[in-house]
């Protein structure tokens, strides 16, 4: 793998799912072996059931956030990156976990609709006055990281040059957390920018996340380069994530044209298809454990200290726990593992809900999908940690 961040956690682990389409691998392991040896202190998990056992199990844990396995992720010395997903932890109940959820919470959300539906509606004319769009590069990395920074209280004037920052940020913003000390222009840039505000919020502390976090890092005299930490993750999360389901979302509707016109004529189903699509086609494909104890699944001794990769969109298709697991019925409820489960529950779950319903229905409101036509289509090469299009050029007919 190219990316030396995966392989800090995941080292060199084959492809054994194609890129374009898992499901039908994921399939064929999951009815010849739902418990699958990748290695000898390696294993895949598949099943729905089975999953959840383990995000239950006190002898699991999640990657990053115990204070058991850090040392098996990042070594003795604590990388940055392992700081601040610990941070996050809800083993700990830090300050920061506590004011990302309350900032993040359903009433201070409710004011941010009306917003987060301008900006849709803004960059959809955007691309209809074009003609020929990449929806990933045009509309959804635009639109959402829109949306995260008004959150997290980046200036309105400033959105826009910043937004253009980002794009050219080709590692992503995970590995930037390691290597603040970056040679990249455009890595350069957005640190520079991100040490500017954090400079100006921490003399006039308002209501946003940064403040939140800032004020955090202050009562625990933490440094300037954990905020800005705390601050890129959040990009990650709320940017990143977020293009990867709306370009998932999209083309799943797009595939399954019949569910598009059923959520055109019936606007009021579009909040619970969300969960229904996260389902179906998710962002988050692995979730990465590692054993603290000996423990036992499917009749098979695990021993303590091996990782073990959960592949939630296996389980998310499992038909012992999903009927007709490979279609789209969005009055479902489906109670699937993109957001994780139980303590460590996604905690930007609300903002994602509220986002992605916003654009599913600022475009179904705007577009006829018969009229589009989807070409060019290319997948992120990431395979063990997300999946989305990251490029997706829609024309009409």
């Amino acid at each position: 793998m190219k990316n030396n961040l995966l392989k800090s956690f995941l080292g060199d682990i084959p492809n054994l799912f194609s890129e374009k389409t898992p499901y039908k691998d994921y399939k064929k392991i999951r009815e010849k072996t739902p418990l699958y040896r990748i290695s000898p202190m390696r294993w895949m998990v598949m099943k729905y059931e089975d999953a959840v056992s383990l995000m239950q199990n006190p002898s699991v844990s999640h990657w990053g956030q115990d204070t058991e396995t850090q040392n098996a992720l990042f070594g003795k010395q604590k990388s940055m990156i392992s700081k601040t997903m610990y941070a996050y932890a809800p083993e700990i109940d830090s300050p920061y976990r506590k004011n990302v959820l309350h900032g993040l919470a359903a009433r201070n959300l409710k004011f941010e609709k009306e917003e987060m539906k301008i900006s849709a509606e803004k960059f959809l004319k955007e691309c209809k006055e074009k003609g020929k769009f990449d929806f990933i590069n045009d509309f959804a990395h635009h639109y959402t990281f829109e949306t995260i920074s008004r959150i997290i209280g980046i200036p309105e004037e400033d959105i826009s040059e910043l937004t253009e920052v980002v794009s050219k940020l080709d590692n992503g913003y995970l590995k930037l957390i390691n290597n603040l000390e970056t040679s990249n222009p455009a890595e350069q840039n957005f640190i520079a920018f991100l040490r500017k505000f954090i400079h100006k919020k921490e003399k006039a502390l308002g209501k946003d996340l940064a403040s939140a976090l800032i004020e955090s890092c202050q009562s625990t005299d933490e440094s300037t380069d954990f905020a800005l930490c705390l601050l890129i993750f959040l990009f990650y999360a709320g940017h990143d994530n977020m293009m990867n389901f709306l370009g998932n979302g999209f083309l799943s509707l797009y595939n399954n044209q019949h569910v598009f016109n059923k959520l055109k004529s019936n606007p009021q189903l579009i909040p619970n298809s969300i969960d229904e699509l996260l389902r179906f086609d998710s962002p988050v494909q692995f979730f990465t454990m590692y054993t603290k104890n000996d423990i036992i699944i499917r009749n098979t001794k695990i021993s303590a200290g091996c990782q073990i990769l959960v592949c939630v969109g296996s389980a998310n298709r499992d038909p012992e726990k999903f009927e007709n697991p490979d279609e789209i019925k969005i009055d479902r409820n489906p109670q699937h593992l993109s957001y994780g489960f139980g303590a460590y529950r996604c905690i930007g779950a609300r903002l994602a809900q509220l986002q992605s319903a916003t654009a599913i229905e600022v475009l179904v409101e705007n577009l006829s999908i018969e009229d589009l036509k989807v070409s060019n289509l290319e997948w992120k090469n990431e395979q063990y940690i997300q999946r989305g299009p990251k490029k997706l050029l829609i024309s009409t007919k």
